[in-house]
C-alpha cells in the first residue's frame, strides 16, 4: 500500500509518503519554496498545494503519482461548520470550502498521472492526531488533538490506536479544558 498524505488547506503545507505502513519520505513545502510556513503572506492562500514537497517524496521513493493507492487530504469539507455558526466573520470561508472540494482535481494537475479518484478527505483533527499517534514508538497511544480548525467531531480507528477527536468553539482555553476533562 502506497499512500501520500497532503496538508494544505490552512498553514504549513506538507507531504508525507507511507509505503506498507512505514514513512519513507516527508517534507514541508517551505523547504522548497523558501517561504516561512510555505505559503504567501496573503489573506487567503488555501489554494497553495505542497506540490514540490509531494514530488520530492515520490522522487525520493522512486515512485510516480500513478503508483499511489491513496492520497489523504487533511481536511474534509463535508465536516466543516459554517463560519457564522462559529461566530466568525471570514469572507473567504466559502472559497476555502470550494477549494477543498476541488482538491482532488488540483492535486491531479500538480502531480501528473495521479488519479483524482484515489484522493480521500480526512477530518482535520484526525489528521493531526494520526500524525502523532501513528508515529509514537508504542503499539498503543492516546492523543488529544486540540486545534482551532472548525471541523466537527470525528473518530478514526488506526490499527490498535483509536483516535477520537472533538472540536469546540475557539472561545476560551478554559471552556475547552472543562469539556475535555469532564467525566
Amino acid at each position: 500500500m502506497r499512500g501520500l498524505g497532503i496538508n494544505a488547506i490552512f498553514h504549513d503545507p506538507a507531504a508525507a509518503l507511507v509505503v506498507d505502513g512505514e514513512v519513507v519520505a516527508a517534507a514541508e513545502e517551505e523547504r522548497f519554496s523558501r517561504r516561512k510556513h510555505g505559503k504567501r503572506p496573503v489573506p487567503f492562500s488555501a489554494w497553495e498545494l505542497p506540490d514540490q514537497a509531494a514530488a520530492w517524496c515520490l522522487g525520493h521513493a522512486g515512485l510516480e503519482p500513478s503508483d499511489l493507492d491513496a492520497v489523504a487530504y487533511s481536511f474534509d469539507p463535508a465536516l466543516a461548520r459554517p463560519a457564522d455558526e462559529m461566530g466568525l466573520q471570514d469572507p473567504y470561508d466559502h472559497l476555502r470550502l470550494v477549494y477543498a472540494e476541488r482538491a482532488p482535481g488540483f492535486l491531479a494537475e500538480a502531480l501528473p498521472g495521479l488519479d483524482p479518484a484515489v484522493v480521500r478527505f480526512v477530518p482535520h483533527h484526525v489528521a493531526h492526531a494520526a500524525s502523532a499517534g501513528l508515529a509514537a514508538p508504542y503499539r498503543q497511544a492516546s492523543v488529544l488533538s486540540w486545534t482551532g480548525a472548525r471541523s466537527r467531531s470525528a473518530t478514526w480507528p488506526g490499527g490498535t490506536t483509536t483516535v477520537g477527536c472533538r472540536s469546540w468553539p475557539a472561545r476560551s482555553c478554559r471552556t475547552r479544558w472543562a469539556c475535555s476533562t469532564r467525566t
